[in-house]
C-alpha cells in the first residue's frame, strides 16, 4: 500500500526547514562580522582581509543587516526562528501575522533604544543602524530624549505582550489561584 503523501505539511516543513538555515546563517554572519573589513555600506581605504566565517557573501549579508539595524540585527535571528516555528507547527500565516508584526517591530524597536543608548556590539558602528537611526530622528524633535526612552520601552513590553499573547490577567489568576488554594 502506498501511502499518501501530505504536500501541504512537506512545504510547511521546507519553508521551516528555509529559516532555520536562515537563522544559522545570519547568525554565522553577524557572529564573524568585522567593521574593519569593506563592504556595500563601511568601506576602508586600506584592503584587509576578509575573515568571516561565509567569506564574501557572508560579509556583505552581515554588513547589510549591521547597516539597517545595528546591534539590534542579532535579533532577527529569532524572528526567522519563530516563523520557522510557525512553520513547522503548520500555523498558518493568517493567524499568526500580529505577532510576526509585533516581532518586526520589536526588532526596530530595538534598533531605536540601541541608537538612544548609544550601545553597539560592534566598535566604529553607531548602534541602532539607519532603522534605529530613522527612528530616534523622528521621535526626538517631538519628546526629549528620555521621555522617547520610556515611550520606546512601553512600545517593547507591547510588542513582548503581544508575541508572548501574555497578559496581567493571565499573572493575576496564577497569583489568586496560589494564594487561595
Amino acid at each position: 500500500m502506498i501511502a499518501k503523501i501530505n504536500f501541504k505539511r512537506v512545504i510547511f516543513l521546507a519553508v521551516g526547514l528555509f529559516f532555520v538555515c536562515l537563522s544559522f546563517f545570519i547568525g554565522a554572519c553577524l557572529w564573524s562580522f568585522v567593521p574593519k573589513e569593506s563592504t556595500w555600506f563601511f568601506w576602508h581605504s586600506s584592503p584587509v582581509a576578509i575573515t568571516n566565517y561565509l567569506g564574501k557573501v557572508g560579509l556583505y549579508f552581515g554588513g547589510f543587516l549591521v547597516y539597517l539595524f545595528g546591534s539590534a540585527a542579532f535579533f532577527v535571528i529569532p524572528l526567522f526562528l519563530w516563523i520557522a516555528y510557525l512553520c513547522f507547527a503548520m500555523r498558518s500565516i493568517r493567524y499568526e501575522w500580529e505577532r510576526v508584526l509585533a516581532f518586526a517591530l520589536l526588532v526596530c524597536n530595538v534598533a531605536a533604544l540601541y541608537q538612544i543608548n548609544k550601545y553597539s556590539y560592534y566598535k566604529g558602528v553607531f548602534g541602532g543602524g539607519v532603522v534605529g537611526r530613522y527612528i530616534v530622528s523622528l521621535l526626538t524633535p517631538l519628546l526629549d530624549i528620555t521621555t522617547a526612552s520610556i515611550v520606546l520601552y512601553i512600545l517593547l513590553i507591547a510588542w513582548l505582550v503581544l508575541i508572548l499573547r501574555f497578559s496581567g490577567n493571565k499573572l493575576a489568576y496564577w497569583f489568586v489561584k496560589g494564594v487561595i488554594y
